[in-house]
């Protein structure tokens, strides 16, 4: 309900950020809650191996708002591009993205035996910064389609 509420009103202030837009900000979000946690680990590195339970609360936090901007958005983006007729198709490509997804992350958590943690999650936000780059660069497509 708060991210519901965020977007309300920027949209009643004529400021609705575009779908792709948001799915950015999801990603650089979620990009910050994994350096969060490679702070943290950092942290943990130089001072004997503990560190406060609220950085995984501050992880948690803000991974969860740039999920919100992400998934839900990205399902009705794709709702929106399918051709009449073709929406169901649309959400069952969508999770088919999901899957594959889900599938090389199983593959990038294999990294985590082979880094230290710190290192570990800089590259999980850099591959979600990565993807927020993609998003941009695609974006202009996907108007082309839109139209």
């Amino acid at each position: 309900p708060p991210v519901v509420m965020v977007w309300r009103i920027a949209a009643a202030a004529g400021r609705e950020t575009s779908p792709v837009k948001k799915m950015v900000l999801g990603a650089l979000a979620v990009a910050l809650s994994n350096l969060v946690l490679a702070f943290a680990g950092q942290l943990a590195a130089s001072g004997g191996g503990l560190v406060h339970w609220s950085w995984l609360l501050l992880f948690f936090l803000v991974y969860t708002a740039g999920e919100l901007y992400i998934l839900p958005v990205g399902l009705s983006l794709f709702v929106r591009l399918a051709p009449s007729g073709r929406e169901a198709t649309a959400i069952a490509a969508f999770f088919l993205c999901s899957f594959v997804g889900y599938l090389l992350s199983g593959y990038v958590g294999t990294w985590w035996s082979l880094m230290s943690p710190v290192a570990f999650f800089v590259a999980m936000a850099g591959i979600t910064i990565l993807s927020g780059v993609v998003l941009l660069v695609g974006a202009p497509l996907l108007r082309r389609v839109n139209r």
